[in-house]
């Protein structure tokens, strides 16, 4: 009827009585059929061999077994009916002299023993009741034991096949397990460090370096990291153990190279310094003295003379240029500052006012769009865009200089271009122009020293950038380099 509830009816249990006794049986079933807020169906049998074939047609939730039958006889009974049915639960009926009996089946599988001449209607049910609900706690529990057997077998195999040493050790700090590559890493058998104290203190969860000294004396170097977990049902420590000596090794031998590529960097900055002075100074030397007597024997010298000497000159001024220029590509790394947030646009009008003579000369026009803040050593850039400028400025053609300079951001890089109108390059010589001293023009139509894209090019690299150039003979060309907008730590 709309609006009320419908009275819930029980659910129906399905009981195979085992009793060879007609009186016993009966008043069982009578039991069980008046038996109050329960509802149950009977199924009797009086033999052992009748019940495991009902047993084995399946359906039946409960047993209840006399264990004094025609075909079987005390626990050897139950021993069956659990055989057949090992998930169903059994009752056991006892006479009033077999108490330890039935306590004796209660170890062996059944839930529960009853005394014939005690049972009413209320206790069988109770006992009905109590042995399918710890019949479902138990089936329940074994489930969970499975799981967890087999989470433990799968953990098993993994530790095995680690290549990382792996230690179990319970919270008392007692080695429960050890797999193969901890044997071999701390040159030890399992059955001598099972049962032991582990020997190093667990301290924190992250990873920390232990010293492991075999039995030939030599040392082992791992890390050793711990996290928490159950073996075989209580709290432990999983100890992972991972070799780091080779590593060690490497980064101390990486250490010993850095301090001597520093010494050596130093001694050779010491030596660049000594060098340019001493060269220098009799470059110096040498073209001051040819200017005295150039000048005092004015008029005097023919011309052959005049010309030996202002070549000589000349020839000392390029030595002193070129010494300059390499102790500027010596020093690219050594003599470079900290990175910081650097205007591109007050580093190039900077590198402007350093070619101010050069651009006036050749009538030469200079334009930029707006360019970016990148992190970079201003002095190095302000030098990469002097170079650049400045070739465009010298391998021009019969119209005038035209460079344009401009950046585009790409992913996570600026891209800067600087276009000119000059004589261009011939494309299979894109690469070569960047390798130091490497020419492709004669000194006297284009003087220079052939370190100047070398320059760039170690620059660019030392921001973590790359250069290329796009050209054409005839067509001027396009220098490209890129700066990465973080900039990183300079290389």
């Amino acid at each position: 009827m709309v609006g009320m509830e419908a009275e819930e009816r029980p659910v129906t249990t399905k009981v195979l009585l085992i009793e060879d006794n007609p009186g016993d049986a009966r008043l069982l079933c009578e039991f069980l059929v008046t038996a109050d807020g329960a509802s149950f169906e009977v199924e009797q049998a009086d033999h052992l061999s009748t019940a495991l074939s009902c047993l084995a047609e399946g359906g039946i939730d409960i047993v209840l077994l006399d264990l004094g039958l025609p075909d079987s006889q005390s626990l050897h009974s139950l021993s069956k009916v659990r055989a057949q049915a090992p998930h169903i639960p059994v009752v056991v009926l006892t006479s009033r002299d077999e108490d330890e009996l039935g306590r004796e089946a209660v170890r062996h599988g059944a839930q529960d023993y009853l005394i014939k001449d005690t049972i009413n209607g209320e206790l069988l049910a109770r006992s009905i009741r109590y042995a399918m609900e710890r019949n479902e706690m138990l089936l329940r529990l074994a489930e969970i034991e499975e799981a967890h057997a087999r989470k433990e077998a799968r953990l098993r195999k993994v530790i095995e096949s680690s290549a990382d040493g792996i230690i179990i050790v319970d919270k008392s700090g007692i080695v429960r397990f050890i797999n193969h590559a901890a044997e071999a890493m701390l040159d030890r058998q399992a059955d001598t460090l099972l049962g032991k104290a582990f020997g190093f203190p667990i301290v924190g969860r992250t990873g920390t370096e232990i010293e492991i000294i075999r039995r030939d004396g030599e040392p082992t170097i791992a890390e050793m990291r711990a996290v928490d977990t159950d073996w075989e049902g209580e709290a432990a420590d999983l100890i992972s153990l991972h070799a780091i000596t080779e590593r060690k090794r490497a980064e101390e031998i990486l250490a010993r190279q850095t301090e001597e590529l520093a010494r050596s960097n130093v001694e050779l900055d010491q030596f660049a310094y000594v060098v340019s002075h001493d060269l220098q100074e009799p470059l110096r030397a040498i073209g001051g003295y040819l200017r005295l007597l150039q000048k005092r024997n004015k008029g005097r010298l023919d011309a052959d003379s005049e010309k030996y000497i202002t070549r000589t000159v000349d020839a000392a001024l390029r030595m002193q240029k070129l010494i300059n220029d390499l102790l500027d590509y010596s020093r690219v790394h050594s003599r470079g500052t900290p990175f910081e947030p650097t205007d591109c646009n007050a580093i190039l009008s900077r590198a402007l006012v350093h070619l101010s003579d050069a651009i006036e000369e050749s009538g030469a026009v200079v334009a930029a769009d707006p360019l970016p803040v990148v992190h970079g050593d201003d002095t190095q850039l302000t030098q990469l865009f002097k170079n650049l400028i400045s070739n465009a400025i010298r391998f021009c053609g019969a119209a005038p200089p035209r460079v344009h300079i401009s950046a585009v951001r790409k992913e996570e890089a600026w891209v800067f271009s600087v276009r000119d109108n000059g004589i261009g390059i011939d494309p299979k010589y894109a690469d070569r122009i960047f390798i130091i001293f490497k020419r492709l023009h004669g000194r006297r139509k284009y003087p220079g020293t052939g370190i100047g894209l070398a320059i760039c090019k170690k620059i660019v690299e030392r921001h973590r950038g790359r250069i290329w150039v796009e050209s054409e003979l005839g067509k001027g060309s396009t220098f490209y380099f890129t700066v990465p907008e973080q900039g990183g730590s300079p290389q």
